[in-house]
C-alpha cells in the first residue's frame, strides 16, 4: 500500500436495509442504459453500479423481463436458462452427468471442493457475467470491458479490437500492453491486509446445512475492483439451495428465508495519500422467496476516485440467519446461523 502522510481514523456507520418486494428492483427510468449492438452501454460509472446492483438482485424471470425490454440478453442468463433446462433427475449415472458437462464445457462446469462435485454455470461466481453480452463484453462512457473469471480487461472504444485476442489463458500476456488494463476482482479469505483497532471479522466466510440429499450454502465476501475510475469495493452475499443426485451436487428451486446483516469497514481515501476508516451497515431480509439463487451487493463504497489504491476493509461484524424449506415447502429443513460482533450491524 502506497504510504499515507497524514492517517484519520473515522468511523461514521451509515445504515441501510433492502427487503425482496418486487418494487425495489424496478431500476430507475433516468438511468441512460441503453443495448447498443446488443452491448449494454453505460453513461458513467455510477449508472454501472446502480444497474448491477439491482440486476443481481433479481429472479431469473424478472432478469429475463429486464433484458428483453432492453433488447438484450446477458451471458449470465444465457448460462442461466441452459442450465434451467437441464433434468438431472434423467441422467443414469455420475459418468453421464460428467460426460454432459464436458459436452457443455462453454455454459457448465464441474467445481469440486472436498471431494464433493457441483455444477455451476460458468462465471457462476462473477456477477458481471449479468452485464456482458454473449462474447461477455459491456461498455462504460468510451471504454469497453471484457469480463474474465478473475479480472476485466478493458480498452478505447476505438481499439475494441484488441480485445478479440484476449481469453482466460493469455490475459496476463497484455499486462504491459499501452491500450490494455487489467483489473483484478479480488475476493479472498485472507484478511492479513485489513487492519482495524478492535473489530475485525476478516473478509469472506461461507457456510453450509445439509440433510442427506439437500444442502444450503450461503457466502458473504468482501470483494474489490480496479476499474478506469477507480477502486470499487462492496460486500456480496450469495444462498443457494442444491439437490444430489449420483453424487453430484446440483441447483434446486426452493423456498427461503433470509436475513443477511453486514457491517463493513472500508478504508477509503480522498487523495493519493490520506485515508480514513469508513463503517457501512446493510441489511437484506426476505421470507418465503422461492429461487435457485438469492444475491446481492450491501455496503458497497468507491475506495478512490480517478486513481487506484490497494484496497483495504473487512467486515466489523456479521448477523446472517438463512433457512430452507423442504421440497414440498411444508416445513424448514435446513437452517444456517452465524454471526460475530453482531451489536454492530442493522
Amino acid at each position: 500500500m502506497k504510504n499515507i502522510n497524514i492517517f484519520l481514523i473515522i468511523s461514521i456507520f451509515i445504515i441501510a436495509s433492502t427487503s425482496c418486494d418486487k418494487q425495489d428492483l424496478n431500476l430507475d427510468d433516468s438511468l441512460h442504459v441503453f443495448s447498443n449492438e446488443k452491448m449494454l452501454v453505460f453513461d458513467d460509472f455510477e449508472e454501472t453500479t446502480i444497474t448491477y446492483k439491482k440486476i443481481i438482485e433479481m429472479d431469473l424471470e424478472d432478469r429475463i423481463s429486464w433484458e428483453d425490454s432492453m433488447n438484450f440478453k446477458s451471458l449470465g442468463r444465457i448460462n442461466d436458462e441452459f442450465y434451467r433446462s437441464i433434468e438431472f433427475e434423467k441422467f443414469n449415472s455420475a459418468d453421464e452427468i460428467v460426460q454432459f458437462v464436458t459436452d457443455n464445457s462453454t455454459k457448465i462446469q464441474i467445481v469440486e471442493n472436498d471431494g464433493e462435485q457441483t455444477i455451476e454455470t460458468v462465471l457462476y461466481n462473477h456477477h458481471y457475467r449479468y452485464l456482458a453480452n454473449k462474447n461477455g463484453l459491456f461498455q462504460i462512457n468510451d471504454k469497453i470491458y471484457l469480463v474474465l473469471n478473475h479480472a476485466l480487461v478493458s480498452t478505447c472504444k476505438n481499439k475494441s479490437y484488441l480485445l478479440n485476442d484476449i481469453n482466460e489463458s493469455n490475459y496476463m500476456e497484455f499486462e504491459d500492453m499501452e491500450d490494455i488494463s487489467i483489473h483484478t476482482i479480488q475476493a479472498t479469505d485472507v484478511s492479513s491486509n485489513s487492519k482495524d483497532q478492535t473489530y475485525n471479522c476478516g473478509t469472506y466466510h461461507s457456510e453450509e446445512d445439509v440433510d442427506d440429499k439437500e444442502k444450503l450454502y450461503m457466502r458473504i465476501s468482501i470483494e474489490s475492483t480496479n476499474f478506469d475510475f477507480g477502486t470499487y469495493q462492496y460486500c456480496a452475499y450469495i444462498v443457494r439451495p442444491y439437490h444430489k443426485v449420483f453424487g453430484v451436487w446440483y441447483l434446486c428451486k426452493r423456498k427461503m428465508n433470509v436475513d443477511i446483516s453486514v457491517a463493513v469497514d472500508h478504508y477509503k481515501y480522498s487523495d493519493p495519500s490520506t485515508a480514513s476508516w469508513y463503517r457501512k451497515g446493510h441489511r437484506y431480509i426476505c421470507n418465503g422467496r422461492e429461487a435457485t439463487s438469492i444475491s446481492g451487493i450491501l455496503a458497497d463504497e468507491m475506495l478512490s476516485h480517478d486513481f487506484f489504491v490497494t484496497p483495504i476493509g473487512h467486515f466489523g461484524g456479521y448477523d446472517c440467519t438463512v433457512k430452507a424449506y423442504n421440497k414440498k415447502n411444508t416445513s424448514i429443513l435446513l437452517t444456517i446461523n452465524v454471526e460475530e460482533n453482531a451489536f454492530l450491524c442493522p
